[in-house]
This record gives structure tokens, sequence and C-alpha cells, in this order.
């Protein structure tokens, strides 16, 4: 309630107080109400006030402490940088028994299309879309990363032992997934991509994605939706 409007009230107050005291006990009476009533009207609206305290939220620190520059920030996935970082911080968690890494590389089919007939947002939904679903494909163990604009890239961490088997029915579900179409809250729109993928040694992580987007390549001058496993087991 507003001080002017608390004034009015007490106010009011006061004259039906005073006349009451007028009738009942004269003139004199009257007064007397009324100067109690007007101290008390003063007081009330100049005692001084409580004031709040506002506390300011704490800053949300950043998931696990990345590093902004190794984070995308649309997908929330690790970037060129971050993914770069992943190899380097794993590599000393491998021992010869765990076998070796899978790369998966996806580029997806005419972002730049969508964005055009359907706008940033929507376009930017279905970036979010295809992070969740390569994120689906690596496991607990694994890591998603977002490359570039078009580019998603899976890391699996697999036995060496029907590794291009492994590989090749791998990198069928991811691209099976990027054909699916994503439902959102506008409507239907179909994403689609092509995937590469490639096999090796932890310590050839680099030669591991090379390989992979060489197949990336490859699949796409196969034609949309289709994958394609590189040949050749990076070792060095």
């Amino acid at each position: 309630m507003s001080p002017s409007l608390k004034a009015s009230l007490l106010a009011a107050g006061c004259a039906l107080v005073g006349g009451l005291a007028a009738l009942a006990g004269g003139f004199f009476a009257a007064l007397a109400a009324a100067v109690v009533l007007g101290a008390g009207v003063w007081l009330f609206l100049n005692f001084p006030k409580k004031k709040k305290t506002v506390v300011a939220a704490a800053p949300v620190p950043s998931a696990e402490g990345i590093p902004e520059d190794r984070v995308d920030s649309l997908t929330g996935l690790p970037n060129q940088n971050g993914l770069d970082a992943w190899f380097a911080e794993n590599l000393s968690t491998f021992t010869p028994e765990d076998g070796g890494l899978l790369v998966m590389t996806a580029a997806l089919d005419d972002l730049a299309g969508l964005r055009r007939s359907r706008g940033q947002a929507i376009a930017d939904l279905v970036l979010k879309e295809v992070a969740k679903r390569v994120l689906s494909s690596v496991g607990d163990d694994g890591v998603a990363a977002r490359t570039s604009d078009t580019e998603f890239v899976g890391v699996l961490r697999i036995r060496m032992t029907g590794a291009p088997e492994l590989a090749a029915e791998e990198a069928g579900k991811l691209a099976d997934l990027l054909q699916r179409p994503a439902e959102l809250t506008t409507g239907v729109v179909w994403i689609g991509g092509s995937v590469g993928a490639a096999v090796g040694m932890p310590a050839a992580s680099a030669a591991i994605l090379a390989n992979s987007r060489q197949a990336t390549a490859q699949a796409i001058r196969l034609g949309r939706g289709h994958y394609f496993v590189h040949s050749a087991v990076a070792a060095r």
C-alpha cells in the first residue's frame, strides 16, 4: 500500500474518531483525540522502514569445469578443441587389453537450405536433436562432438577383433538415426546425413579421425543417407 493511500485512510479515521468524540464528550475531547491520532499518523508514515536485502544468484559453473573454448555453445557438446583434449586426456587410460577406437563422422545434408526455408531457430533445434542422436550412439565411455557447422563426430572404445564389421554396424545405425525426422512443436523436419567410419589404435587418434572424414566424403559421393567404412586400420 502506498504512503499516500495510507495517509488518506488514517485521515478519514481521524475525522471519524473526532466526530464520535465530539458527540460523546464535546469540543475538547474531540481536539485531544485528533491530536493523538495525528501524532500516530506522522509516526507511522515517517518511521524508518527496514530495507529488503536482495541477494544475487551465485553464478552457475560450467558443466564439469570444461573451458568454454572446448564446448560448442549451441549443443553443449565438445567442439574440435574439446575432442582433441578428450583424445589427449584419455590416451593414458587405455591399456593393450582395452583395444582401440572407432571414430564416426556425420555430415548433415543441406543445413544451409534448412536455414533458408525454415529459419535459424528451427535449424538450431534440428542441430540439438542431431547432437542427442550422436551422443546416444557412443555409449557411456565414448564421446560425441560437434566439430563444425555441419559435422558431428562420435568416438567409441572397441575391441579390435572384428573391428571393421563393428564399424560398419555402428555407422549404419547412426546413418539410420540421421534419416529419421525430427518432430518439433512447429512440425516435422527431415534431417538427413552421411556417415564415415574408421578404426585404429588410441595412439593414432588423429589418423583415425582423418580416415573417418575421408570415409564420410566417400559416403556423400554414394548419395544421401549412405555410410562408408575406411579400410585402413590406423596404428600410428
